[in-house]
């Protein structure tokens, strides 16, 4: 019996090894033929709030051995030498395993940065992880990665907690937040004041929205399927320079959408992600005044 067991093993782990090679050689045959300027390697990063800890350092101890096998075949790549390689960290929401997985990754100088993954499995989940407790993850992790090395994170996190991570080291973020507004049939319209204090940046938004009627109150957006706007003939935030506020408005916007027009959700993709994009505008000028006062 123990003879047939650890044949069933070694076969196993056979197979396992086999399988990941496989998989690792078809996802960097797609990145040789996309050559982009910069990837992430292949990972496990289906944990959230609510994985245990076998799933979560499961996902390391995955990502980790995925990481090297990529890692080595970039390395051996003549097409990939103009790219650079993204490192994920895993780890959940176990500090214990994230400093794990980061000091893992750590120990590789040719990465071009580090992403931080594994918070959640469905990007619309984002918008009510708790402050308190994803930045203790951030702040405690980012001790263990170099300064020099770039750090993303990716997900539909509110405008706040953007400001946190900026100040905890964080360099890169996505486009999800203004994509799931537009899901929502929502434009962001949040007003927001950035100064430089105390190394880092404080973001203050004014409770000065024109729109006190609504039933539920949200200070980053406002949902034009509400029937509020069958007669408002006003551009979706007034000053914005995006195509959708300076030629339609939310009257319109509120009829494409209750009409299931495809030119609603076009508009307020313009708008958002204009929006969007211009709130980071303002971020790097804070950033950049306050680096050239020093």
């Amino acid at each position: 019996m123990k003879g047939k067991l650890k044949k069933k093993i070694a076969y196993t782990y056979f197979n396992y090894f086999n399988i990941r090679k496989l998989i690792t050689n078809r996802y960097m045959d797609i990145m040789e033929v996309f050559k982009p300027d910069m990837y992430v390697t292949l990972c496990i990063s289906n944990t959230n709030l609510d994985s245990v800890y076998s799933a979560i350092e499961k996902s390391v101890n995955i990502s980790n051995r995925l990481f090297h096998s990529c890692l080595e075949r970039h390395n051996k790549s003549e097409t990939l030498k103009g790219s650079g390689v993204i490192a994920p960290i895993q780890g959940g929401y176990n500090v214990k395993e994230r400093i794990r997985s980061a000091k893992y990754l750590a120990e590789y100088n040719d990465v071009l940065g580090f992403l931080f993954d594994g918070f959640f499995t469905d990007g619309s989940t984002v918008e009510d992880i708790p402050c308190d407790i994803v930045m203790p993850v951030i702040t405690e992790t980012m001790e263990y990665l170099p300064p020099d090395k770039m750090k993303i994170i990716f997900g539909a996190w509110t405008p706040a907690l953007i400001i946190d991570f900026i100040n905890s080291g964080i360099d890169m973020f996505d486009s999800t937040f203004p994509y799931l507004a537009t899901e929502n049939n929502c434009a962001l319209i949040f007003d927001y004041n950035l100064k430089y204090k105390n190394n880092g940046i404080i973001l203050s938004i004014p409770d000065n929205n024109s729109d006190k009627n609504r039933e539920k109150l949200n200070i980053y957006e406002i949902c034009l399927m509400d029937k509020m706007y069958f007669e408002s003939f006003e551009p979706l935030k007034d000053g914005c320079t995006c195509l959708t506020c300076q030629k339609h408005t939310k009257a319109y916007i509120h009829h494409l959408l209750v009409s299931n027009e495809a030119l609603g959700p076009i508009l307020l993709t313009i708008h958002n992600l204009h929006y969007f994009y211009q709130f980071f505008k303002d971020i790097r000028e804070v950033l950049f005044k306050n680096k050239h006062q020093q």
